[in-house]
């Protein structure tokens, strides 16, 4: 019984490949609906509130869906689908974080990042943060925080209380800003997977197109933003001896592989980027497990479903409902009249756009995660370029919306984690340290995507 769990979510990711790259769409939905409800009964006694908070949700959606509309079966098969894509892609990206956990070259490429003198350290962490978040989601968040930790001790900041608090609330939102970044282009995070997923008339070379100058940009303000705020005098700080950046270069060319061999497979046998992604992950985690540790591989791959993938329950189950009941919400509002209202001309389509971006980040600080909202988006919106969208346009609204949401809400878990690390309750993150760079970050993505929108309509 210790490994149903584990077997549970293989049984999502091969349904999820079974429908991508094979074609089984009919068997892939339920046999991942299947894989996602003994995975939730097997966990259901280990639940937090919040978790059970969310199932809850998806239950009243699926009730509502059921009273109200008349073909509930498909749109529950639906939603299943869209939960199945995440729980693979959760799956997936765990096993390489899996083989980050005990790798010398990530600790090292960590080390590096954070013993960077004052004038580098906020390009390297906020580096750091983007690099590492594009491969190991927000378990990024907590490898890099605790480093971070670590090297700015008391000690290293000549007894100053203060200026060790300064440095340390400067570098964490370093890293939280390199982290949001990734949200505008990268193939394996959840934004781009879940925009890929329900946009198909997009790809992500169009996405990357315009996303990767977009995160440029973002990182960049990141930098100016720090530098317009920093104390003018600053204490020089203790930097180890032989650590150079060069120990980056090997996680920058694992996530060059990750990507350009699943856009080699896309070429050469079609389908989707996200699924090949998903196809690919867990090889080279299995095989860098055998690499660091070759007579333990199947010990540790064991240990990894056996206890890991247990102990992801929340997030499993936080990303999976949210998909879930976005799907069913969307079934639920009045798709037809916006739609129609859109083809009128009444509501003007740079305006649509820019409203994207403004309700992913205010549904945001009102608690609901951006897989809701976006997935709502997403659905009312199947063929965005019929009702006048550039797709492009559509899709960097959402994404910067996303980004600016991870860096501001209090129920994401970047800023969660942040919280729990440097001990102060997880709005201050958001709301306080992060609030003026998130209103900065909001004026600029509302010019931007209403611009994008104007220069790429159809």
């Amino acid at each position: 019984m210790r490994y149903l769990s584990g077997l549970a979510v293989i049984a999502i990711w091969v349904a999820f490949l079974a429908g991508e790259i094979f074609g089984a769409r009919e068997l892939a939905a339920p046999l991942g609906a299947a894989g996602l409800a003994v995975f939730f009964l097997r966990e259901a006694r280990l639940f937090t509130r919040f978790a059970w908070f969310n199932v809850a949700g998806a239950a009243i959606a699926a009730a509502a869906v059921l009273a109200f509309t008349d073909h509930a079966g498909s749109l529950l098969l639906q939603a299943a689908r869209a939960a199945t894509l995440l729980g693979a892609l959760l799956t997936s990206m765990s096993l390489l974080r899996e083989a980050a956990r005990r790798s010398p070259m990530v600790q090292a490429a960590g080390r590096a990042l954070v013993q960077q003198p004052p004038g580098r350290r906020y390009v390297a962490l906020t580096f750091g943060g983007h690099l590492f978040g594009i491969l190991f989601s927000y378990g990024s968040m907590t490898l890099l925080g605790t480093m971070v930790q670590a090297g700015n001790t008391l000690a290293s900041n000549g007894g100053d209380v203060d200026l060790m608090k300064r440095r340390e609330k400067r570098m964490m939102m370093a890293l939280l800003r390199g982290f949001q970044g990734q949200m505008l282009w990268a193939p394996t995070g959840v934004s781009i997977a879940l925009i890929l997923a329900t946009m198909p008339e997009l790809t992500w070379p169009e996405i990357a197109m315009f996303g990767v100058p977009a995160t440029i940009v973002f990182l960049l303000m990141g930098w100016a933003y720090d530098r317009a705020t920093m104390p003018k005098k600053r204490p020089a700080v203790m930097v180890e001896e032989g650590v150079h950046l060069s120990a980056v270069l090997p996680m920058a060319g694992l996530v060059a592989a990750i990507i350009l061999l699943s856009i080699g497979l896309e070429y050469l046998f079609g389908g989707r980027l996200i699924a090949w992604i998903i196809a690919v992950a867990p090889i080279f985690g299995i095989v860098w497990i055998g690499l660091q540790t070759p007579n333990e591989l199947f010990r540790r791959l064991g240990l990894f479903f056996g206890d890991e993938i247990p102990a992801q329950r929340q997030e499993l189950v936080v990303l999976t409902v949210a998909s879930f009941v976005g799907v069913l919400i969307a079934a639920l509002l009045p798709a037809e009249q916006l739609r129609g209202a859109l083809l009128a001309g009444a509501i003007p389509v740079w305006l649509a756009v820019l409203a994207t971006t403004w309700a992913v980040v205010l549904a945001g600080q009102a608690g609901f995660s951006p897989i809701i909202s976006v997935t709502v988006i997403a659905a009312l919106l199947p063929n965005p370029s019929r009702y006048g969208f550039s797709p492009v346009a559509l899709a960097q609204a959402i994404s910067c919306g996303w980004a600016l949401t991870v860096g501001s809400s209090r129920s994401i878990a970047a800023t969660l984690i942040i919280a729990r690390l440097v001990g102060v309750p997880a709005p201050v993150i958001g709301r306080v340290w992060n609030r003026d760079f998130t209103l900065i970050g909001l004026a600029v993505a509302s010019v931007y995507v209403v611009v994008l929108q104007l220069l790429t309509a159809p």
